[in-house]
Parts: C-alpha cells; structure tokens; sequence
C-alpha cells in the first residue's frame, strides 16, 4: 500500500499456528526484519508492508531472506 511518506513502513505477522512457542515466532520475526533492513536502499520508498509468514519458513530456516527478497522482486517493490 502507497503511504504517501519518504520512507517505509513494515509489519512481521507470524500466527500460532506457525509454532507455539513465542521464541520461535519471535525469531521469525527478527530474521524477517534483518533481511529488510539490509535490502532498505534497494526497496522503493513510500510504502507500507505486511509480511505474513507462514509455515514453510520454518523449514527454509537458512534461505529466508532470499525468499523475501525474490518476493519483493517479483511484486516489483525492489528497483
């Protein structure tokens, strides 16, 4: 969504249904973010963002951030 701003906004949504566990969750999270923040010069400025992580990405533990970033890419938010 456009925010009409000169910078981004980011939210990390992981359900229970992932894990349980918060540390778990929470780890998600912050791998999540790690990846946004190393790619936040390449992003197109003034949007806001939603990742919604699901499942899968417990098992693509190694390979997160380039799951995102191929995300990204793909819905053209990357220049």
């Amino acid at each position: 969504v456009i925010n009409k701003l000169l910078y981004n906004r980011y939210g990390f949504v992981v359900s229970k249904k992932v894990d349980k566990r918060a540390t778990v969750r929470n780890k998600l999270k912050r791998q999540a973010s790690s990846c946004i923040e190393d790619m936040v010069d390449k992003i197109k400025k003034g949007q806001d963002m939603l990742l919604v992580i699901k499942k899968p990405a417990l098992e693509v533990d190694s390979s997160l951030c380039l799951k995102i970033k191929d995300i990204l890419n793909k819905e053209g938010f990357i220049l």
